[in-house]
């Protein structure tokens, strides 16, 4: 929600494992936005404005262009993507929380009518998750691993000048 607010952009670094090979992208979701867009050098910001950084990993059997899952992260959306990810990968720990790792509250019969419908939309978001590729049982479209924060610029510089890594695409494949 504070992302939102405040119009934070967000940059995912995405990891992509295929048959034919690694390759590494950069998407850029500016200022809030919903839609994200393919980082390439004719379009890459030189910035040094803070930016939400979400380190992404994605193993696929089926090849996608770099275009296609740039289509694919728009077609749902930021915001429903951090949802399922994070009720599909509930960041709960311990004995004493362990009951609520599966689900929002222990005792589902307790729950009145805003509660139940927040519950549902959890269940939503989780099986979200399994069904389009956003968790460790399937990562087919995006695994989240890791959000930080950085500038633009310094994720964009730390990409180019790392061996067998291409953070910012010479040419973008349609």
């Amino acid at each position: 929600m504070h992302m939102q607010k405040t119009k934070c952009a967000v940059l995912i670094i995405l990891n992509t494992i295929e048959a034919k090979g690694n390759r590494k992208d950069m998407i850029l979701f500016d200022g809030g936005a919903e839609q994200g867009y393919l980082l390439t050098r004719k379009n890459s910001l030189r910035e040094e404005g803070v930016c939400m950084v979400i380190s992404c990993t994605r193993i696929a059997s089926t090849p996608l262009s770099p275009q296609e899952i740039v289509n694919k992260l728009n077609h749902f959306g930021l915001y429903a993507i951090l949802l399922a990810s994070v009720a599909a990968h509930p960041q709960f720990s311990g004995s004493k929380l362990i009951a609520y790792a599966n689900q929002l509250v222990p005792d589902t019969t307790k729950l009145l009518g805003v509660e139940r419908e927040i519950e549902q939309e959890f269940f939503k978001f989780k099986k979200s998750a399994y069904e389009n590729g956003f968790c460790l049982e399937n990562p087919s479209l995006l695994l989240i691993e890791h959000i930080f924060m950085d500038s633009i610029s310094n994720q964009i510089e730390l990409h180019q000048n790392t061996k067998n890594r291409i953070g910012v695409r010479e040419i973008v494949n349609s």
